[in-house]
């Protein structure tokens, strides 16, 4: 891993920055970010601490829920935006994520002395931010990190609206128009699983999903059960590429 110590001196971290340190790769020196221009295998990481992030955020608006507490990751206050990858995240609630996650990091979280943060002042808000390293990935770079919650963005191709509802129709109790009416305006945990959002009109498109991404939010929500959702990648057309990403993420559904 490239010398992480700059970040040793950072009491907050966006999710893209702490998927690139647990993965034990540079961390990409933006404030935003789009998933294919993290590595591949910081990827998988983001996504799964987006679901966490909905969890907990799910949590919030439902407390009476009964979602799976040690997952949740909870965000500082947001700049306005809502949305997981413009807020930031305290250290300690990141050490205790990797903890309860039983997940192996390339850096630990670990409480430090006290912070003396390097002032370098980002544009999108005014907190302080170590340097940055630059970014320079071997194309054959390994991580020792487990196998992923959802596949790489390099696998098979994301799934649209229409493909979604139909493949999980049944699942939450919700039939096809349920589904497409619930993507078309997606709650936390939902759009924490979306590729791209969709556009109205002439010339329209489709959004466009993370299959895996979807099914492992709803086991761990307790909306369903892995044997449920797995009879679905193995039957439904378009979810069968995605099925190897989902039986090595439960091996039990194999």
């Amino acid at each position: 891993m490239d010398d992480s110590s700059p970040w040793d001196w950072a009491d907050t971290f966006r999710l893209h920055e702490a998927a690139c340190l647990i993965a034990g790769v540079p961390v990409v020196p933006k404030v935003t970010i789009d998933l294919d221009e993290l590595p591949a295998c910081a990827r998988p990481i983001l996504k799964q601490l987006m679901i966490s992030w909905a969890i907990g955020a799910q949590h919030r608006k439902s407390p009476e829920a009964s979602f799976p507490k040690e997952r949740m990751l909870q965000s500082l206050p947001s700049d306005g935006t809502g949305h997981c990858l413009s807020t930031m995240f305290a250290r300690h609630e990141l050490h205790r994520w990797v903890r309860e996650m039983g997940r192996k990091s390339a850096y630990s979280f670990e409480p430090v002395g006290t912070v003396a943060l390097v002032p370098v002042v980002d544009s999108h808000s005014a907190r302080q931010v170590p340097p940055a390293p630059a970014v320079v990935v071997a194309s054959n770079q390994t991580t020792t990190t487990p196998a992923p919650v959802v596949a790489a963005s390099d696998g098979p191709a994301p799934m649209t609206r229409s493909e979604i509802a139909s493949c999980f129709a049944g699942l939450r109790d919700w039939d096809v128009e349920r589904w497409k009416k619930a993507l078309s305006s997606p709650d936390d945990w939902l759009q924490a699983c979306q590729q791209r959002k969709g556009t109205r009109g002439r010339g329209g498109y489709e959004s466009t999903w993370w299959p895996v991404c979807i099914a492992a939010a709803m086991v761990e929500r307790r909306d369903t059960t892995v044997k449920l959702v797995s009879a679905r990648f193995k039957a439904m057309g378009p979810l069968k590429p995605w099925r190897d990403a989902w039986e090595n993420n439960y091996p039990e559904a194999a």
